[in-house]
C-alpha cells in the first residue's frame, strides 16, 4: 500500500486578481521566503509522504519552474496539466500508478494550515473511503435576531449572536479505490465526489482537527495571515 500527496494548484484564482494576472494562486507569498505551495510541500514532507502530484492549469509552468522535482523538500514530485477546468476532483483521474489500497492526501493549493497531515492519513482503513478534515468556525451577526411560534408571538429575542459550525478545510484523505467514481476529463467537485461515495454506502468519516488553518482566496486573507505572523514575529 502506499502513500501520495496530491495538490490541487490548477485554478484560475479569480478572487485575487489582479495578482493572479500574472502569478497563480499557490505562488503567492505567505512569508519573505514562502509561497503557499512551499508552505504546504514542506509539511507534506513532515509527515513522512514522500511522492507528490501537483495538478497545474493557470500559468502552471511557473508553480512547475519554481518547486521543480522536489529534491530540495526531501520529496518526489511530479505533475499533471488540465487542458480545461476539471474542478477539485477531477484532477484526481490525471494522476499515474494509483491503487485501490493507496492513501492520497489531497490539498487545496490556497490552503494555510499547521496540521499534521499523517493525522488525516492515519484515519483511512479498509472501511474508510474518504476524510473530510474539518475546524471550528464562528460567525457573529450584526443583526437583532428575532424567534416567534406559529401565533406571530415572540419567544426569543437574540442581540447579535454568535452561530457556530463547522467547514470543510479542503484537506481530504482517500483510499485508491474512491477514485472510481471519477471519470476521466469530466468536471467533478469534491463535494460531489463525498456525497457520491456516501450514496453508494462507503464510509466518508469527518476527522475535526485542531489547528491552524486559513483559506487564502482573498486579498483580505493574505493581509490578515500576514498581520498575525508579524505580530507572532515582533
Amino acid at each position: 500500500m502506499g502513500e501520495r500527496a496530491v495538490i490541487l494548484a490548477g485554478g484560475q484564482g479569480r478572487r485575487l486578481a489582479p495578482y493572479t494576472a500574472i502569478l497563480p494562486k499557490p505562488l503567492m507569498p505567505v512569508s519573505e521566503d514562502e509561497s503557499i505551495i512551499e508552505h504546504l510541500l514542506r509539511g507534506v514532507a513532515s509527515a513522512g509522504i514522500s511522492e507528490v502530484t501537483i495538478t497545474l492549469g493557470h500559468l502552471g509552468h511557473l508553480i512547475e519552474a519554481v518547486v521543480g522535482n522536489g529534491k530540495r523538500f526531501g520529496l518526489r514530485i511530479d505533475y499533471t496539466r488540465e487542458d480545461k477546468p476539471l474542478g477539485t476532483a477531477g484532477p484526481l483521474a490525471l494522476v499515474r500508478g494509483v491503487t485501490a489500497e493507496d492513501s492520497i492526501l489531497v490539498i487545496n493549493g490556497d490552503t494555510f494550515t499547521n496540521l499534521d497531515f499523517r493525522e488525516v492519513l492515519n484515519r483511512l482503513n479498509e472501511s474508510t473511503e474518504a476524510v473530510i478534515t474539518c475546524v471550528e468556525r464562528r460567525l457573529d451577526s450584526n443583526y437583532g435576531v428575532v424567534h416567534f411560534d406559529e401565533r406571530g408571538l415572540m419567544s426569543a429575542y437574540d442581540e447579535k449572536p454568535s452561530f457556530g459550525f463547522v467547514v470543510s478545510t479542503g484537506i481530504y484523505g482517500l483510499r485508491g479505490s474512491a477514485l472510481d467514481c471519477i471519470q476521466p476529463n469530466e468536471r467533478l467537485d469534491m463535494p460531489d465526489l463525498l456525497r457520491t461515495l456516501r450514496a453508494r454506502g462507503r464510509s466518508v468519516v469527518c476527522f475535526l482537527a485542531e489547528c491552524e488553518w486559513k483559506d487564502l482566496g482573498r486579498p483580505a486573507d493574505f493581509e490578515e495571515l500576514h498581520q498575525q505572523r508579524s505580530t507572532e514575529s515582533s
